[in-house]
């Protein structure tokens, strides 16, 4: 297992401690965001849990941490978004209940990982109140979310709630660094994924030349149906967070001119710092409010939305 990252070994030391001394709630809400290592944080935590070395915990040898280094622990149950809403739904919950209930097939806790809780349904949520209410013996539920804000107030009130660290950017920088195996600054890398460094980790060489080809799209494309059909062809998502960065990097260096990003180009930085910042911010808003809504909505209307973005960029330029 991949070593866990400096700033989030702290809050595991002070877990492990309280499960040593049988102080380790059953029910735990880990807010936290994958890029910034909540993932390892969870799988790291469910095998100390599992680990049957008890002197040792995790020791890696024993069969318990065996089985999880295969990905196919008996004891060890994890629930993920599914479907093409990517909602955790309440046939899961049900089977989570179920597989609790059950033996420990190893004889020691049973872990049950909730990954993205905050994409369960109502009907999932609140089915997960009875087995969050009264665990079964020797059973541990992670309850991981990168946003409290979206799970039920019953589902928060029912577990101790960790906030996981976030990385400092010289700490990210540095892990980065450490593990990072493409042949591209690590300044650009994190900056590309809003500086969450295990995201940056897993970014391949596609992704790389297409964030740089939607920054020559934006910059040299004045035509309205080509830049609109070149977008109905990306991840709008990720080329929404991108102009975040444009549009922020921008506002910054307007009030302090060292203040610059690698992973903008100088052409686009000339392109936005000549625009009012009242433009920038109104521009910004926009890139927020489209970003929420693709959260919210499963089904959005791509080419809409491309033509739309195109038409507030051409707009932002006074290309219209």
């Amino acid at each position: 297992m991949p070593e866990l990252p400096t700033w989030l070994t702290p809050t595991m030391s002070a877990l492990s401690q309280q499960f040593i001394e049988g102080r380790l709630p059953h029910g735990l809400l880990l807010v936290g965001h994958p890029g910034n290592g909540a993932n390892l944080f969870s799988t790291n935590l469910a095998q100390r849990l599992l680990c049957l070395d008890k002197a040792n915990q995790p020791c890696g040898r024993c069969k318990s941490c065996l089985l999880i280094a295969s990905g196919h622990h008996p004891d060890l149950k994890v629930v993920e978004p599914e479907g093409k809403s990517q909602t955790i739904k309440v046939e899961a919950i049900r089977e989570v209940i179920r597989r609790a209930t059950e033996t420990a097939q190893q004889g020691g806790n049973k872990v049950v990982w909730l990954k993205s809780a905050e994409t369960m349904n109502v009907n999932a949520a609140n089915a997960l109140l009875k087995v969050l209410e009264e665990p079964p013996e020797n059973t541990f539920l992670l309850v991981q979310a990168a946003q409290m804000a979206r799970l039920l107030p019953t589902v928060r009130s029912r577990c101790r709630i960790v906030q996981l660290a976030q990385p400092e950017r010289s700490d990210a920088l540095s892990y980065l660094s450490a593990h990072n195996q493409l042949n591209q600054p690590v300044d650009v890398l994190l900056s590309m994924v809003s500086g969450r460094p295990l995201d940056a980790l897993d970014l391949t060489q596609e992704q790389i030349d297409t964030w740089f080809e939607v920054e020559r799209k934006f910059v040299e494309n004045q035509s309205f149906t080509e830049l609109s059909q070149f977008l109905a062809k990306q991840e709008l998502s990720q080329v929404l967070e991108q102009a975040m960065l444009w549009v922020d990097t921008a506002l910054r260096t307007q009030q302090n001119p060292n203040s610059q990003s690698d992973a903008v180009s100088p052409t686009m930085m000339n392109i936005l710092r000549q625009l009012e910042p009242v433009s920038l911010f109104g521009f910004r808003d926009y890139i927020v409010e489209k970003r929420l809504g693709l959260q919210r909505q499963a089904n959005l209307n791509v080419q809409l939305m491309a033509e739309e973005l195109t038409w507030q960029w051409l707009g932002l330029r006074g290309m219209q």
